[in-house]
C-alpha cells in the first residue's frame, strides 16, 4: 500500500508542478499583452505583482524570464519593453 501511496504523492507533485508552469506561462502571455497594448509601460516588480494579482516572487520570476527572453529590459524606474516598442508605436498609428 505504501508504494501506491508514495507513487500517488509523486504524481500529485508532478501535476501540481505542471499546473504551476501552466499558470506562469499564462501570466507571461498576459504580461506580454499588457506591455504590447500600453507602449511605454514601466513597472517595478512590486507594482506588477499588484497589477496582475500575484505574489512578488511570481511577479519577479515572470519579469526576469521576459528579460532573459529579450522582451523586457530592466530600467532605472522599472521593467520596460525592449527597443521593439517603437514598432508597437508604429503599428498603433
Amino acid at each position: 500500500m505504501s508504494v501506491l501511496r508514495s507513487s500517488s504523492a509523486v504524481g500529485d507533485r508532478i501535476k501540481d508542478g505542471a499546473d504551476a508552469v501552466e499558470r506562469i506561462d499564462g501570466l507571461s502571455r498576459r504580461v506580454r499583452a499588457d506591455y504590447d497594448q500600453m507602449p511605454g509601460l514601466s513597472l517595478t516588480a512590486r507594482q506588477a505583482a499588484r497589477l496582475w494579482n500575484v505574489t512578488p516572487d511570481v511577479s519577479q520570476r515572470v519579469l526576469s524570464s521576459l528579460v532573459a527572453a529579450g522582451y523586457l529590459r530592466k530600467g532605472a524606474s522599472g521593467y520596460v519593453r525592449t527597443s521593439s516598442d517603437s514598432t508597437a508605436l508604429v503599428r498603433g498609428n
